[in-house]
């Protein structure tokens, strides 16, 4: 953010927090995921697929749902 603020027409810094950005959610993601199929086994849920809504709530509300 140092960088942008110095030099803002500088397009480097805003594609890293960028990826920096997807890593962290994508991460998270995925965990939720890994964690919800141990939790339900037998009920599919792929990867296309939205989480379920009781799920999807907790991450809204900054909880973790599932532990």
């Amino acid at each position: 953010m140092k960088h942008v603020s110095l030099k803002p027409e500088d397009p480097e810094p805003y594609y890293w927090i960028g990826v920096i950005d997807w890593t962290v959610s994508y991460r998270a993601n995925l965990e939720m995921r890994g964690q919800w199929r141990i939790k339900n086994q037998g009920k599919p849920l792929k990867d296309e697929d939205p989480m379920p809504a009781d799920v999807s709530r907790g991450v809204y509300q900054g909880r973790r749902p599932i532990n």
